[in-house]
This record gives structure tokens, sequence and C-alpha cells, in this order.
């Protein structure tokens, strides 16, 4: 590992990544390994400190710097369940697998918490809950029912009317909420190196490489995964893609299962004091916004007001009328909010899956390359999983059945 350098483009604007970004080596030599992981976001740092501890040898490359992808631009929420509420997730999906995502993203939530605690990772983790707050009538009824389908499925949770909302957070711009007392924030870029630090102090078995772009993937004579950048290239006797979004962008048969979707961030200078506590998501979950105890708002979204949407591409700009979309949000929603000013403005490509699902398991006819990825907008709680999961599952230790994340649904 190098030492701390200052940032540079393009992490300046991120508030995630204002202060210094850590950075490891890039490749420069020919290694062998038990697993190569591609991608060093939150699902590729938590399946190498887990394969670390089951005694295998790891080397974890990383196309840019560890954790200033996706991990490194989101705002910050850890938060259970899929993207659509509860009652409409059981509705696509079936109550089956609408239960099942709810429970395994409650254990990435305990499982992160778990890494935090044992290794000492100052993430300024604000234990606060989080509210989902109904923006019409039609989404409050929905609420409602999200209320009632989870506690009839034993899943935590408390509906809020739109007099409690108002009495707790001020404002009569919501019909309704969900307060869900498991989930939290925190700094999700500190998080990620955290655990990479501790990998690379304590667990003498796991190689980190940033600025590593894999250019190809083959296999040699014994079918051993052989992973290729500019200057050097891994063989390992497995291969775990963690790469989410840009998994398309090393098998092109994953493009439309994992669909890269823009999310769009802006951070303001600290206001005067505290006027909203906890992880807020609105407007089915396309509006989302909490308030540091360090005074910052940090508030995302507005995709779905963008020309065209804002999918299938990778551009990682933010426009203007994003920013000033959620910048009208925010006051339109909360007035007695004093004047906003936008300190820094970014966007990162989040991973949608085509059914809602993540995929996790081995590449269809290609059993020695798993894949760990489309996690929806939920990656903190579904990619810490989701990790854990893959590396047992390749240490053959997993005592889950994970056949309902199986790339293979999509096999025609």
């Amino acid at each position: 590992m190098t030492n701390k350098k200052k940032i540079e483009p393009p992490y300046e604007n991120v508030f995630w990544l204002k202060d210094e970004i850590l950075r490891f080596d890039p490749l420069r030599q020919n290694l062998t390994a038990d697993l190569a992981i591609i991608g060093g976001g939150i699902t590729g740092i938590t399946a190498a400190k887990r394969l670390a501890e089951l005694g295998a040898s790891v080397i974890l490359l990383e196309n840019r710097c560890i954790g200033t992808g996706a991990s490194g631009r989101n705002a910050g929420f850890v938060i259970s369940g899929p993207v659509e509420h509860y009652s409409r997730a059981v509705n696509i999906i079936g109550r089956d697998k609408a239960k099942r995502l709810w429970s395994d993203s409650e254990k990435g939530i305990s499982h992160l918490i778990e890494n935090i605690e044992n290794c000492a990772i100052r993430a300024n983790a604000e234990r606060e809950g989080s509210y989902l707050l109904a923006d019409s009538e039609q989404e409050d009824a929905e609420v409602r029912e999200t209320a009632k389908a989870m506690h009839s499925d034993h899943f935590d949770c408390d509906y809020l009317p739109a007099e409690a909302v108002r009495d707790i957070l001020k404002t009569d711009a919501f019909f309704g909420g969900l307060f869900l007392n498991s989930n939290f924030a925190f700094h999700p870029y500190r998080y990620v190196t955290g655990l990479a630090k501790f990998i690379h102090q304590e667990q003498k078995n796991v190689q980190l490489f940033d600025e590593s772009p894999v250019s190809k993937i083959s296999s040699d004579g014994e079918n051993r995964p052989v992973i290729h950048t500019a200057k050097g290239k891994v063989t390992a006797q497995m291969l775990l893609l963690a790469t989410n979004a840009w998994t398309q962008q090393l098998d092109s048969r994953y493009e439309g299962l994992i669909i890269p979707v823009r999310g769009q961030v802006i951070a303001t200078a600290p206001l005067d004091k505290r006027y909203l506590t906890g992880a807020m998501y609105a407007n089915f979950g396309f509006e989302y916004f909490r308030q540091l105890q360090s005074g910052e708002l940090i508030i995302g979204g507005w995709r779905e007001n963008m020309p065209g949407g804002d999918a299938f591409h990778y551009n990682e700009n933010i426009e203007d009328k994003a920013v000033q979309g959620l910048l009208d949000y925010i006051r339109g929603k909360f007035p007695q909010l004093p004047k906003l000013t936008v300190s820094h403005q970014w966007a990162g490509t989040m991973g949608f899956s085509r059914d809602g699902l993540p995929l996790l398991g081995p590449l269809p006819g290609k059993n020695s390359i798993f894949i760990a990825a489309g996690f929806t907008g939920h990656g903190m709680a579904f990619g810490t999983i989701i990790g854990k999961y893959a590396a047992e599952a390749i240490a053959g230790e997993l005592s889950e059945d994970i056949s309902i994340y199986s790339p293979t649904r999509f096999v025609k």
C-alpha cells in the first residue's frame, strides 16, 4: 500500500471523497491465488475479508481506487428490503421471495454493524432509523399495506399517520410514513476503506490492487481463470465478479440483466442546526435525503425527471437540472430550512437487476466464475450479505440456500 495522497478528479466533487483517497499499488506482476476478485466496492471487500477468514488466499483488483465507485458515491443509507415497497414486492415477485429479500437485507445490516465494531471502523454511523415517506395519498395507501404485510411476516416497522409525520419532521408535506428502527446511515467510503485497511493490516493472505482495470478474462490449460491487466495477470482457482453495474463490460451476456442507473446526489454546506434526523426515502424511493450530525444535508434522486430517464448509460456527471430539482424538492418539503448552499455534487452508477433480485452464483457453463451483483439501489445491505454469501459458497462453507439468486434464472 502506498501513502495517502491528495484527491484528484473525478473524486474532488464527491462529498465522501473530499478529504483524501486511500490508495493501493496497481498490479505490476503475474500472481496466483485461490480466488481472484474483480471489484473493490462493498461486495468485493466483504467477500475478500470473509474468504481470508476461511483460509483462502485472495487477490482483489479494482479499476479505480477501492471504495470510489458506487460504494463511495451514494447517500450513505443502510436500508432493509428491496427497492419496492414491501407490499408491492410481494405482489410482483411473490411473498416467499419478498420475505427472503427482506430477511437477507436485515442480515446484511447486522453483518455490516459487526464489521464496524469488530474492525474498529470509524464510519460515522448515525443509528437513528429510517423513514419511508408518502408523497401522495396513493403512496400512503401502499405504505399502509406495506406495514400490514410486514407485520404479518413478522418484520418490525411502525406506521406513522400524517399527523405523526408532521410532529416528527415539522412539515405538512407528507401523507404518512413508515419508521424502520434497524436502518441507519453512515459514511460509506470510510466503511469500505476501513474494511480494506483492516484486511491489509490483519489478513496477510489478501492482496489489494488499485488502478488495475481488467482487459481480458481467459483460462489456462487447467481451466483456471486468468485475469489480465495492462501490467500483470492473476491466475486463480476461482474468480468472483463483484462489479455490479459494470458486469456487462466484462461479460456481454449481462447486458440488459444488470442495468446501469445513474444516481445523482448533492451535499450542502452545514446548516445552523439539526433539522432532520434519520435516513429518509420519499416518492416511492425516487428521492432520498438525510442531515448529518455535522449539519450538512445529503439529497439524492430526481432520476425519474431526467429526459429519457437515467438508465442504460455510465454517465457519472450530475446534471444542472437534477441539482436544481433536488434543491426545489427539499425546500418544498421542508420550508423551515434556511438558505441552502450546494458544496458538492456528484453521481454514481448503480446496478439494477432485471427482476429486482441480486445475482449470486456461478456463471452458466463456467463453474469457476461466480457473480455477486445487481443490488437495485440498496447496495449497502445487499452488497454486504451477498458478498458474505459468495465467499462462503466459494469456500464450501455456506449453509444458506442461494438458488433464489442464481444467474441461471435468466437462461432460456
